[in-house]
This record gives structure tokens, sequence and C-alpha cells, in this order.
């Protein structure tokens, strides 16, 4: 009975794994902040990608003088490289807009896809249709707004939703740009 007394004194004062037992507990822990930290920075640096895409996409087409469906064609493909290092196909697409005033309506003139094949429709209307304008936002007469909208489908890559708490979520992610043109109307395509 003493032996085993004194065994449990000598176990009890005997600290030389307690590092390594209270490691192991915190491990899982480390492991989740590390990879929700790594999901977050992903998430910022793909809307800022998304928003550098489409701004840069309605800068390119504000600048034409006339615009053709090849050289739409010819500016989608900027979106690829804009996304780097972020996979694009089916994973996202782009919609450019030109609205005019037709009468008294905002209409969508014309309207074109690209830099991914993911299929969403565009918050700003349908070609032909009626435009839905930023809250604010007019056309005068004889003027034209281009519009291009990015959208992403995100998916989380390391960590699940449970772990996210709402806040990265598998999401589609969307940003838009508003540019006037600066030489023609732009208002036609051809």
């Amino acid at each position: 009975m003493r032996r085993w007394l004194s065994n449990l004194i000598r176990f009890k004062r005997e600290d030389r794994g307690a590092m390594v037992a209270e490691f192991a507990l915190m491990l899982p822990v480390m492991m989740i902040l590390v990879m929700c930290g790594g999901e977050m920075g992903r998430f910022m640096l793909l809307n800022q990608k998304m928003d550098r895409a489409a701004t840069t996409m309605a800068d390119l087409v504000s600048q034409e003088e006339t615009m053709t469906t090849a050289k739409m064609t010819t500016l989608f493909s900027v979106v690829t490289p804009t996304m780097t290092p972020f996979a694009l196909g089916a994973k996202s697409t782009m919609i450019v807009s030109a609205i005019t005033l037709v009468g008294s309506t905002p209409t969508v003139k014309w309207q074109r896809t690209g830099g991914g094949t993911f299929s969403q429709a565009s918050k700003i209307g349908a070609q032909g249709g009626t435009a839905t304008l930023p809250t604010g936002m007019t056309v005068a007469a004889g003027q034209t707004i281009i519009v291009a909208e990015m959208f992403y489908d995100f998916t989380t890559l390391f960590v699940p939703n449970t772990y996210t708490i709402g806040v990265i979520d598998n999401q589609t992610l969307y940003h838009r740009a508003l540019f006037r043109p600066r030489i023609g109307a732009l208002d036609t395509i051809s």
C-alpha cells in the first residue's frame, strides 16, 4: 500500500510531460485558427481581384469609340490575368452592359457575357429591358453608362462552413463598376 501511495505522489509531482499534453490539446484549435486565417485571406484577395477585374473591364470598354463583338471577346481575355491565381471557367462570369435612355426609361441597349461560364443573370437587367441602376444614379438624355458585373462562385477550400460562423460561407460574390464612355456613345454593338 505504501509503495502504491509513494508512486502516486511521485506521479503528481512529475511535470515533464505536461507541455506535450497541453500542446496536444491546443493543436486542433491552432490548426483551425490558421486555416480560418488562410481562408479569410483568400476571401479578401478574391474580392479585391473581382473589384479590379470589373473596374478594368468597364474602363477598357469606356475608352473605345465604337464597340464590336470581336473587341468584346478580346477585352474579356483581360479578365483571366487580372483574376490570377483564381480559376475562372465554371466558377465565374462577367457581364458588360450599355445603358441609355429610351424615352424617359433607362434601358439596357446591349449586353455581352464572358470571362467564364458560371450561369448568372445580370443584376442591372436583360438586354432590351429596363435597367436597374444604383440608388441615386441617373442617365441623362444622349448619355450611355457602361456597367461591368463580375460574379464568382466562392467555395471554401480549407475550412468547412461550420467553423467560419457565417463569415465566409460558400456564396456567389458580386462586384460591379460603372463608367461613362469617353469618346463615342457606345450605345450600339456590331
